[in-house]
């Protein structure tokens, strides 16, 4: 059996239809972006760490970043808070975004210099 035969076979078998999930609610969502305490924390600490602040930036990202980690461990936990915000971490981690600057940038304003 040639390489084509083998391809039209497997075009030829009709796709199953898509499996659709309730949509995610934006304000949960907004609120794991918001009030992700494991964002905060690392947001705010980077952000006293920081010794420029065009640096806040990084310590934003980052703390989203670890933010969406923390969301994800606990949806493939199957905790209930989680499961369906889960589905939309790419959401939370772009609104996490804004408020990781501004928690960073309360870490860089309350550094201790010295």
């Amino acid at each position: 059996m040639t390489l084509a035969a083998v391809l039209l076979q497997a075009v030829a078998q009709p796709l199953p239809p898509p499996d659709l999930q309730p949509d995610v609610h934006l304000l949960s969502v907004l609120a794991w972006a918001a009030l992700n305490p494991v964002a905060i924390a690392v947001a705010y600490v980077m952000g006293q760490r920081a010794d420029q602040p065009a640096k806040l930036g990084i310590a934003a990202f980052v703390g989203a970043l670890a933010g969406v980690a923390v969301l994800w461990i606990a949806a493939r936990l199957g905790l209930s808070i989680a499961t369906d915000v889960g589905r939309g971490a790419v959401g939370v981690f772009v609104t996490a975004l804004p408020f990781g600057v501004f928690w960073a940038w309360l870490g860089w304003s309350r550094r201790r210099i010295g």
